[in-house]
């Protein structure tokens, strides 16, 4: 990614001249929200954004999507999923008594946030996850799909 803000605007003002409206950022990457907020914000009514959270804990993800929102210059985003879940153990946490699906859920009550989701590294946290709550939208990625596929025909 560019460095300079007026660089990631140039860049950035391309791709969305060229159609693409969905856009991906996490305060785990860096700091792309730092550099993706002003330049996204003259086409905020026209993307669709999406900042994730990696905190289980309610306080955790409440304080992290504070911060997205403020570094993206932007209120609500899209879609605010938990991300990267992979061990069931997570998605307990994530259920819990102060849990990060609490955050989640006021976030979209309180219009921080439009939809709420998950992206899953394993099949056995995704369909705990899908389980347990009535998500929007669910990325599985599917070389993790593929790995458990693999391993299931291999112990056979």
């Amino acid at each position: 990614m560019p460095t300079s803000i007026a660089a990631v605007v140039r860049e950035l003002t391309l791709v969305v001249e060229a159609g693409v409206n969905p856009f991906d950022v996490a305060p785990t990457y860096g700091s792309a929200e730092e550099r993706m907020g002003p330049a996204l914000e003259a086409y905020r009514k026209t993307i669709l954004l999406s900042s994730k959270t990696t905190p289980r804990q309610r306080a955790t993800a409440v304080s992290e999507l504070d911060r997205s929102l403020a570094r993206l210059r932007t209120d609500p985003v899209d879609l605010y999923p938990l991300h990267g879940v992979t061990r069931l153990e997570e998605v307990e946490t994530i259920f819990g008594e102060d849990a990060a699906i609490h955050a989640l859920e006021n976030a979209k009550q309180d219009g921080k946030a439009r939809f709420l989701g998950f992206s899953a590294h394993s099949v056995e946290a995704a369909l705990a996850l899908i389980d347990r709550f009535a998500f929007d939208p669910i990325l599985l990625l599917p070389s993790h799909v593929l790995t458990a596929a693999r391993a299931a025909a291999s112990s056979r």
